[in-house]
């Protein structure tokens, strides 16, 4: 009889087999079967998923996500007899709660937010004041995600070409980012000033924190909070949905 954790092994492999990273629906997986407990897949009861599925709160998008991580697994082991009948609730959960709306920053506000850099990135910080300024250039001029932007080498910056490489991001896909005159003249500065700190193999990350190290997407998530509070920019209701680092991009997206 296959256990549980098995199971969901077997499972990832095989998405993983057929070129699909699963990292957020692996751990979703993992989850589970942390939630219920090891032991073999067949004993596996309707109520236990259903509360795993909708939790206690309200239901968002995540519990769709369950859903639907759970139905591509039941399916799997369906087919393959691990199982003769699925536990899963016979109906998708209906979202409680309204979709998230992102925030559009002003040009005002903007202009706020880097007035501010200095006020966050003091001598005690770990991130570099021209650093963090010009990541926020970057997203605003650009409008690449936070994880694209850390995640660039100097070889994908391309000031000669004025534009950008994106590595297999989202969708495993690469792609050419191309960048106004304005944007290329302050990476181009930025290069100039931290190539005499940090390192300019082609392979380095663009982004630091001071001791060398790359910039990590939590970190400045937390610099970036700081920040939007000493620029006082804040969205009225739930401070879940407060103003992201996120959002800068969305003002070039339209």
């Amino acid at each position: 009889m296959m256990a549980l954790s098995e199971a969901i092994s077997l499972y990832i492999e095989h998405k993983q087999a057929l070129g699909y990273r699963y990292r957020t629906e692996g751990a979703i997986l993992k989850s589970f079967c942390k939630s219920l407990g090891e032991g073999p897949i067949t004993a596996i009861e309707a109520k236990a998923v259903h509360n795993f599925i909708n939790g206690q709160g309200p239901v968002t998008e995540n519990n769709l996500k369950k859903y639907k991580v759970l139905s591509g697994f039941y399916k799997f082991v369906l087919t393959r007899g691990f199982v003769k009948v699925s536990p899963l609730p016979s109906s998708i959960p209906q979202k409680t709660i309204p979709d998230f709306v992102p925030y559009i920053y002003s040009r005002e506000e903007i202009k706020k937010l880097i007035a501010n850099v200095h006020i966050v990135c003091t001598s005690r910080m770990s991130i570099e004041e021209n650093i963090l300024r010009t990541l926020l250039l970057l997203l605003y001029g650009s409008g690449l995600r936070i994880g694209e932007a850390l995640a660039l080498l100097n070889r994908d910056v391309d000031i000669l070409q004025e534009c950008l490489f994106i590595r297999e991001t989202k969708f495993f896909k690469s792609r050419f980012v191309p960048m106004g005159k304005d944007l290329t003249d302050i990476l181009s500065e930025y290069i100039e000033k931290r190539h005499n700190y940090y390192s300019s193999s082609a392979n380095a990350p663009f982004f630091y924190f001071k001791n060398g190290l790359p910039l990590s997407q939590s970190a400045v998530r937390n610099f970036f909070r700081r920040l939007r509070s000493s620029a006082g920019i804040k969205r009225d209701g739930d401070s879940r949905h407060q103003p992201r680092i996120h959002d800068i991009r969305y003002p070039n997206l339209n």
